[in-house]
């Protein structure tokens, strides 16, 4: 090997370790560390479709998770479904919000029902202890057979579902959201403030 061969092979591997460290550099800013949350939106709350009637088999589930949580099917109240399940991070993170969020309407036409869509009893084991350390309060309840999940065509977590006292789908958000920003505050204000309506 000639000297400039060898020189030049040195300027090679000094130059690919330096891009090697260039890239280990960046990972470092792109990934999320352990300890940093999800971003969550600001919902959007404005309705801009024509609220969308509950199908009999949507109504069905519906009356199934009232029952479950012990509420009456009196059709009073705004629903808040829910959707999450044990390995979906931002999920997880949304509890305590939710929670807080829940309490602050607890004296209000609302609530909010978490549906886990978790399958296979070790994965619903997991759920289970999570919903016991943060849960708001209603017992857990899982989908296990999945007919909430096709029911709502839900196919992304988190995943929630506005159902107002007529029976109608009026807000659908995907992914995680600012479950105490004002403006969901003022909006869900307003909702429970309507009068349900009488059905036809």
């Amino acid at each position: 090997m000639q000297l400039s061969d060898f020189t030049s092979y040195k300027f090679i591997m000094r130059l690919g370790g330096l891009l090697i460290l260039l890239v280990l550099i960046g990972v470092m800013f792109v990934l999320p560390s352990p300890n940093q949350t999800t971003l969550r939106q600001t919902p959007d709350l404005t309705i801009t479709d024509a609220p969308q009637p509950l199908t009999d088999q949507q109504q069905a589930v519906v009356s199934d998770l009232r029952l479950k949580i012990g509420l009456a099917d009196s059709g009073s109240e705004v629903i808040i479904l829910t959707f999450w399940a044990e390995w979906c991070t931002p999920c997880i993170e949304e509890m305590p919000d939710q929670k807080t969020f829940q309490n602050h309407f607890a004296d209000q036409p609302l609530k909010l029902i978490a549906i886990n869509s978790d399958k296979g009893s070790a994965a619903l084991d997991r759920a289970q202890a999570i919903w016991s350390d943060k849960g708001w309060g209603h017992k857990f309840i899982a989908d296990s057979d999945g007919l909430a999940t096709q029911a709502f065509s839900v196919d992304v977590l988190p995943n929630h579902l506005v159902i107002d006292q007529a029976g109608q789908i009026i807000y659908r958000w995907i992914g995680a959201i600012d479950w105490l920003a004002p403006e969901m505050i003022e909006a869900f204000n307003r909702l429970t403030s309507k009068k349900p309506q009488t059905q036809q």
